[in-house]
C-alpha cells in the first residue's frame, strides 16, 4: 500500500509539470473566451444603463432654463413657461429649502431675500434675479423656478433716462408700469385685483371701499378650499349696518359682511363712533393693519397698552394710535418677519398711523395670509393653479 502511494504521488509530479510547458493542455482548463465577450457586454450594458450617465434624461431639461441655475434632481417636471418652470417632488419643503439655500451659496449668486417659502437670488454676471417659490401640496411639494424675476425691491430704484425724442409724459408712463410689482401682478392674476396691471398706478391712494373688497376676495379666493376659513358675503336684503353704505352701493355684500363677521369696527362690535363706513375716504395705516390681522390669526386678539407697543415696536408716535389698533399691532410684531407692517414698510421707527395707504402698500399686506408658522402667500396659490391645471390636461 506504501509502495502505492509514492508511486501515483510521483506520476501526479511528473503530469503536472509536463503541463506547465504545454499550452495545449493548459488551454484545456483555460476560462471560455466567449464567456468572457458576454461578461463585458453585460457589464457596459448595465453601465449605459445608469441614469446618472444618461444623456436622455438631460434633454427633459427645458431648452430654455439658464444652465446657471440648480436643478433639484429628484423633482419632476410639470410645467414649463417662458421664464418659469414647475417642479413636484415628495421630499419634504425644508430639503429643497436648504438644497437651494446651500446651491446659491457660492460667488456666483448672492441671496437677498431668504424666507420658509420664498428664496430670491441675483446673479452676479447679469445682475438678473431669479426667484423660488416653495408650497407643500398633500404629501408632496411643489415649487416654481421664476428667471430672470422683477422684483418689488428692484423696481423701486427704477431712474429711467430718455432720449430728447421722448416726452416727459411717455417716461412717465414708463416708469409708472415699471414700478408694478410682483405682489400687484400676483393679486391681478387671481382676480383679486380685478383690473389690467397696466393701468394701475402703484402710488395710487387706495380707498376703504376698495381694500375692504380686495380684502374679503383675496381671503376667500386664499382659502378657497377651506370653507371654514372664508368670510361670508351679505345678503343684498340684509338691513345695512352703515347709514352711507345702502344695499345698493356695489361693495354692500363685502363691507357689510366684513362688519357682521366682526372683522371691521360698526355698531355690531359695540363701536359707538363707526356708524358711517366712510367708503371713499382714503385707507389709513391703522386700518390697513388692524382690518387684516384678524384673518391672520382665526383668534381672539389679546390685550395690549401703549406701553406695550412702545416696548415691541417703538414708535415714536405710539401715543397717536388708536387703543382699539394696539392689540392687532401687538400680536403682528409677534409674527416676525411674516408680519404685514415689516413687509410693507421695513424697518421705521414711526408708524403715522393717520397717513394714507398706496396700492403697492395694500397689495403687499393682501399678497400673504397666515402666521410665520402656516400661511400662503397669492404666488404659491397661483403655483398650485398652475400644476392642477397642468396634471388635468
Amino acid at each position: 500500500m506504501l509502495l502505492f502511494r509514492s508511486t501515483l504521488l510521483f506520476l501526479s509530479l511528473l503530469f503536472l509539470n509536463a503541463c506547465s510547458g504545454n499550452q495545449a493542455i493548459e488551454s484545456l482548463f483555460a476560462p471560455d473566451s466567449k464567456l468572457l465577450e458576454n461578461s463585458a457586454t453585460i457589464n457596459s450594458a448595465a453601465n449605459d444603463s445608469n441614469p446618472t450617465n444618461s444623456s436622455e434624461e438631460k434633454n427633459l431639461l427645458p431648452a430654455n432654463l439658464p444652465s446657471e441655475i440648480p436643478i433639484y434632481s429628484p423633482a419632476k417636471l410639470i410645467k414649463n413657461e417662458d421664464n418659469k418652470t414647475t417642479w413636484n417632488s415628495s421630499d419634504p419643503l425644508n430639503l429643497i429649502n436648504n438644497f437651494y439655500q446651500q446651491e446659491l451659496k457660492n460667488p456666483k449668486w448672492s441671496i437677498s431675500e431668504q424666507q420658509d417659502n420664498l428664496l430670491i437670488a441675483t446673479n452676479s454676471d447679469n445682475n438678473k434675479q431669479l426667484k423660488i417659490s416653495f408650497l407643500p401640496s398633500g404629501e408632496k411639494t411643489t415649487f416654481t423656478i421664476e428667471y430672470p424675476f422683477n422684483s418689488p425691491i428692484s423696481v423701486k430704484n427704477t431712474n429711467i433716462r430718455t432720449t430728447n425724442s421722448e416726452s416727459p409724459e411717455n417716461e412717465q408712463n414708463v416708469a409708472k408700469k415699471a414700478e408694478i410689482n410682483s405682489y400687484i401682478q400676483d393679486l391681478v392674476a387671481l382676480d383679486i385685483i380685478n383690473q389690467n396691471p397696466d393701468t394701475l398706478d402703484p402710488n395710487k391712494i387706495v380707498t376703504r371701499r376698495e381694500y375692504a373688497r380686495w380684502l374679503i376676495t383675496a381671503n376667500n379666493t386664499i382659502y378657497g378650499n377651506s370653507p371654514s376659513k372664508q368670510v361670508r358675503l351679505a345678503n343684498k336684503n340684509d338691513k345695512p349696518v352703515f347709514t352711507d353704505v345702502k344695499n345698493q352701493d356695489p361693495d354692500f355684500a363685502e363691507i357689510q359682511g366684513l362688519a357682521e363677521a366682526g372683522f371691521i369696527p360698526s355698531s355690531l362690535t359695540q363701536d359707538a363712533n363707526a356708524v358711517m363706513f366712510r367708503p371713499d375716504a382714503p385707507l389709513t395705516r391703522e386700518d390697513l393693519i388692524s382690518w387684516k390681522v384678524p384673518l391672520d390669526t382665526r383668534q381672539a386678539l389679546p390685550n395690549a397698552s401703549l406701553d406695550t407697543i412702545k416696548e415691541t415696536w417703538g414708535f415714536k408716535d405710539a401715543s397717536k394710535i388708536n387703543p382699539q389698533v394696539w392689540p392687532s399691532l401687538y400680536v403682528d410684531w409677534q409674527n416676525g418677519d411674516k408680519s404685514n407692517l415689516k413687509r410693507t414698510f421695513g424697518y421705521t421707527t414711526l408708524f403715522q398711523p393717520q397717513k394714507s395707504v398706496t396700492l403697492t402698500q395694500a397689495a403687499t399686506v393682501l399678497w400673504y395670509f397666515g402666521d410665520q408658522n402656516n400661511g400662503i402667500s397669492a404666488s404659491e396659490l397661483l403655483s398650485v393653479n398652475n400644476a392642477e391645471k397642468s396634471n388635468s390636461l
